[in-house]
């Protein structure tokens, strides 16, 4: 445990600076306030889940900003680690590479759920929202980055070169976003509800307003979606740890 830490310390003074946490928080912070601006004026009968949906819809692309910009920083580290050989010397010691790897991993994810629930709070003291609401919300938003950011990781490990990864991550999330769109095209309304990410918001709060919450969701499709990322999320942090085990670090 010890050493995860000072993995963790060491990853955060190669990696991370004040100044770049604060652009990364801020640009992120300041777009969400943006798209949450309109929300005074919907009229719902249930602001609750005028909210949710305000959230979702507003930020639809945000953490895919989020996720591009943090796996370049990412990904020039690595690329900065291996050019310098410090990445090597690491390695030299008794130190597993799964190590170095989870440290990365972790912290940039903290990263990420830090800078994606300040505004989320702030939402909810501007806007009195019930706690409920507020918690499905982020429970959505963990999930997406979770599923995002490993994403991410592969295909920085994979490409390497931080400009090459910055595209290929951009791409590969859009894609993503764009699966419930095509299947809703092709008028597979089941597979486009359950690919949709953005609508567990709902059926979370649908759920923990419910006596019966797994009923919820198994019939909106949301525990299937659940499976479905949380499963892709694994898959792609196992395969960026076998990438990272086969890297020619020269």
């Amino acid at each position: 445990m010890k050493t995860f830490l000072k993995f963790l310390e060491l990853e955060y003074n190669l990696t991370w600076k004040p100044s770049v946490l604060g652009a990364v928080f801020g640009a992120f912070f300041v777009l969400h306030l943006c798209s949450l601006g309109g929300s005074k004026a919907v009229v719902s009968t249930n602001y609750n889940q005028t909210y949710i949906l305000e959230a979702l819809a507003g930020s639809l692309y945000l953490p895919i900003f989020l996720v591009v910009i943090i796996s370049y920083i990412y990904s020039k580290s690595i690329a900065d680690c291996i050019s310098s050989g410090l990445m090597k010397s690491l390695l030299s010691h008794p130190i597993k590479r799964d190590y170095v790897l989870s440290a990365k991993v972790v912290l940039n994810f903290l990263v990420l759920l830090t800078a994606c629930f300040l505004p989320i709070f702030y939402a909810k003291i501007v806007f009195s929202v019930d706690s409920r609401a507020v918690t499905s919300v982020i429970v959505t938003f963990v999930l997406k980055l979770l599923s995002y950011s490993s994403l991410a990781t592969l295909l920085c490990l994979i490409m390497r070169e931080p400009l090459l990864s910055f595209a290929g991550t951009l791409f590969s999330l859009y894609i993503v976003e764009s699966i419930t769109d095509f299947f809703r095209a092709l008028r597979l309304w089941e597979l486009a509800n359950i690919v949709n990410l953005n609508r567990l918001a709902l059926s979370f709060y649908g759920a923990f307003l419910s006596r019966a919450p797994l009923r919820v969701l198994i019939e909106s499709g949301a525990l299937y979606t659940l499976v479905l990322y949380i499963s892709f999320s694994v898959i792609c942090l196992i395969l960026s740890l076998i990438v990272f085990r086969r890297m020619d670090l020269d």
